[in-house]
């Protein structure tokens, strides 16, 4: 759907404003898809992988135990 949009927003007559209002998103999503379409094609808007890298962000079992420690 947003690929649709912004062909549309992309010179036929929608402001990126209008197709930001009308798929109730911000401006500023509107100007990356925008953008991003531009520099790699619509393909690029394709999601990837979200979230956290397996094993980040993660505390092993020891470092509760010394955050806990500086903390008192």
């Amino acid at each position: 759907m947003e690929c649709k949009w912004l062909g549309a927003s992309g010179g036929n007559g929608l402001t990126r404003t209008a197709t930001a209002h009308t798929l109730r998103v911000s401006l500023r999503a509107v100007s990356n898809w925008m953008m991003r379409a531009r520099e790699g094609g619509l393909t690029s808007l394709m999601s990837g992988k979200r979230g956290r890298r397996p094993g980040s962000g993660r505390l092993d079992h020891r470092q509760p135990l010394s955050i806990r420690k500086l903390i008192a």
